[in-house]
C-alpha cells in the first residue's frame, strides 16, 4: 500500500477544507442574496428616475398655466395674479381664494433709509401707492453727518506761523499766548482745531482730546521750520486722512440685515 508524506497528507487536507466550505449553503444563500439586492437597488434607482421626471413634467405644467399667463414667469406673485385672471377657475375655487388672500395682504420692505409700507391688491381698484417712512437718524448719526458737511466744507489756509507765534503757542497759556499771534494765525488755529475735532470723531467715534488736537495739527499744517515740499505733503496727507474718517463714519452706519422684506 502506497504511504503519503506528510506534505501529500497536508494538501489533501486543504483541498477538503477548500471544498466543504464551498459546499456549504451558506455560500449559495449569500450569492442568491447578492442577486436579489442588485435587482432592489436597479428598481430604485428606476423609480427615482421616474419620480424625478414626473416632478419635471408637474412643474411644466404649472409654470405653462399659471406662469405663462399675462404676467410672465413662475414666480409666486405672477402665478397668483395669473390664477385671479384664469376665468376658467370660479372665484370660489379654493386655489382664486388662497391667490386674492395672498396677493391684497400688505408687505413691509425696511431698508437703511426707512420702511416702506407696500400695499397689497385691490383688485376693485388697482394698486395703491407704497408709503414710505423716514428712519429717524440717532444721535451719533446726526451728529457724524454734521460733522461730514463740516469736514467736506472747511476752507484752511496754509499760514505758515512765525517764530514768535509758534513758541508763544507752545509755551504760554492761551490767555498769554493771543498776545503774540496775530488774526490770520487765530483764524488759522480756530478752524484747524474744529476741522480736526470732526475728522477725529468721524474716524473713531469718540470725542477728540485737546491733546490729539494738538497732536494731529503739528503732524498736517505748516510750522514755521516747515519747507514747502513738506507743507504740499502734510496737505495731502490731510486729505487723505479725511476720506478714511469719511469712510469709516459712514460704514459704521451700514449693519447687517438692513434691507428685507417680511
Amino acid at each position: 500500500m502506497y504511504k503519503l508524506s506528510e506534505r501529500e497528507r497536508q494538501s489533501l487536507q486543504n483541498a477538503d477544507a477548500i471544498n466543504a466550505i464551498l459546499s456549504q449553503s451558506s455560500i449559495k444563500s449569500g450569492a442568491e442574496s447578492a442577486k436579489i439586492r442588485a435587482r432592489e437597488q436597479a428598481a430604485a434607482r428606476l423609480q427615482r428616475s421616474r419620480q424625478r421626471a414626473d416632478d419635471t413634467a408637474l412643474q411644466a405644467t404649472l409654470g405653462a398655466r399659471y406662469g405663462g399667463g399675462p404676467f410672465q414667469g413662475t414666480g409666486i406673485e405672477a402665478q397668483m395674479l395669473n390664477i385671479m385672471l384664469d376665468q376658467n377657475i370660479p372665484d370660489n375655487d379654493p386655489r382664486k381664494r388662497a391667490a386674492k388672500q395672498r396677493l391684497e395682504r400688505e408687505r413691509t420692505l425696511t431698508t437703511p433709509d426707512g420702511v416702506e409700507r407696500i400695499p397689497g391688491y385691490d383688485f376693485g381698484g388697482g394698486r395703491p401707492r407704497s408709503n414710505f417712512t423716514p428712519r429717524v437718524p440717532s444721535g451719533d448719526e446726526k451728529r457724524g453727518n454734521l460733522a461730514v458737511a463740516q469736514v467736506e466744507s472747511a476752507e484752511t489756509t496754509n499760514y505758515r506761523p512765525s517764530f514768535i507765534e509758534e513758541f508763544a503757542q507752545e509755551t504760554f497759556p492761551p490767555s498769554v499766548a493771543s498776545l503774540f499771534t496775530s488774526d490770520p494765525y487765530a483764524l488759522s488755529l480756530s478752524g484747524q482745531r474744529q476741522l480736526l475735532s470732526n475728522t477725529i470723531y468721524l474716524q473713531s467715534g469718540a470725542t477728540a482730546s485737546p491733546e490729539e488736537v494738538e497732536k494731529r495739527r503739528l503732524e498736517f499744517f505748516p510750522q514755521n521750520n516747515d519747507s514747502d515740499k513738506i507743507i504740499k505733503k502734510k496737505a495731502a496727507n490731510l486729505e487723505a486722512f479725511k476720506l478714511d474718517a469719511i469712510r469709516a463714519f459712514k460704514g459704521r452706519q451700514q449693519g447687517p440685515g438692513d434691507k428685507y422684506l417680511r
